[in-house]
């Protein structure tokens, strides 16, 4: 059994594990574009987590960015 006290500590906390490790395995994705693909995919789900009720501004976009950023540890170019 894998118990999430034996897991790595979740890096942002509002987004979950479930998150966390959809960056862990877009992380290791080698083709670029689909890479890139992914990461916007995942922004908008991140974005769903941070404000379910759908309005969409760059501050929100910008912030989301930066989260995938930090939970990724700075591997995604």
């Amino acid at each position: 059994m894998d118990y999430n006290t034996q897991r790595k500590q979740i890096t942002l906390k509002e987004y979950g594990r479930n998150i966390q490790c959809m960056v862990e395995n877009l992380v290791n994705v080698e083709d670029r574009n689909s890479r890139s693909i992914q990461a916007k995919n995942l922004v908008e789900l991140m974005k769903q987590f941070i404000q379910p009720g759908g309005k969409d501004n760059n501050d929100l976009t910008h912030k989301v960015w930066d989260d995938l950023f930090i939970i990724s540890d700075f591997k995604l170019d």
